[in-house]
């Protein structure tokens, strides 16, 4: 343990894993690349953590179940706030995480949203960022077409001088793509939104019971911490 109170485990130069005091993670998880958590997780077998481009950083009291997915693909930090509840096959990739959030079994996360606090993805509900409502697709498919039709005559105007003045240098193009790929929009989900039913609606969730469910988490950890050691192996605490 370093003075404070934190340990570093790094596997290659890629890869680095800090905890810090109190956390428990089970043996049989997959972690990758650069990983931290805050004091207090839990992180049960069969889990995963990828950091498979920037960094991930979880906060304090997370539980983290069975077959529950985090994913880092952006080259941007990757920050989940504290008391966190990742239920048994969710899968989140979220640009960020706030605080005492749920993700229930089998929900999924999409990249292009953060999510704030106090909200509740439902059970095999999707959050993804800004939906398509059926209503917009007619004006959206219209609006596909006007490039392709911009493209033409600009190849056309160039023709006299046997040039397409359209194209541009490969290495140019490539590096505007890695840059649109990174400045995607992203939509932030407010505090209490909750996503529900088979066709993923949303609503605001009035913050009522907020107290009772923080507590019901601390007695939730506090039962995995004494419970979890005792049937499974360990790893990643000194």
């Amino acid at each position: 343990m370093s003075r404070e109170g934190v340990a570093n485990f790094a596997s290659t130069s890629a890869e680095k894993i800090t905890v810090g005091s109190k956390v428990t993670i089970a043996q049989d998880t997959d972690i990758r690349g650069n990983v931290t958590f805050g004091t207090e997780t839990v992180v049960h077998p069969k889990a995963a953590i990828l950091a498979l481009r920037g960094p991930i950083v979880i906060g304090s009291g997370c539980i983290i179940e069975e077959g529950a997915v985090i994913v880092n693909r952006r080259e941007n930090v990757m920050r989940i706030g504290d008391y966190n509840y990742f239920e048994i096959g969710s899968r989140v990739e979220a640009a960020s995480v706030g605080s005492h959030n749920v993700f229930e079994v089998r929900s999924f996360v999409s990249s292009d949203v953060m999510v704030e606090s106090f909200c509740t993805v439902g059970a095999g509900c999707v959050l993804a960022g800004n939906p398509v409502w059926p209503l917009d697709a007619e004006g959206l498919l219209k609006e596909e077409h006007k490039p392709i039709f911009q493209e033409e005559e600009s190849i056309c105007e160039g023709a006299g001088d046997g040039r397409d003045k359209t194209e541009k240098p490969e290495a140019e193009e490539g590096e505007q793509q890695e840059r649109n790929k990174e400045n995607d929009e992203v939509e932030a989900i407010p505090d209490r939104t909750v996503i529900y039913g088979h066709d993923s609606r949303r609503r605001l969730w009035s913050g009522e019971g907020v107290q009772q469910a923080a507590a019901v988490h601390v007695k939730h950890l506090d039962y995995l911490r004494e419970a979890l050691p005792k049937s499974v192996r360990l790893k990643l605490i000194s």
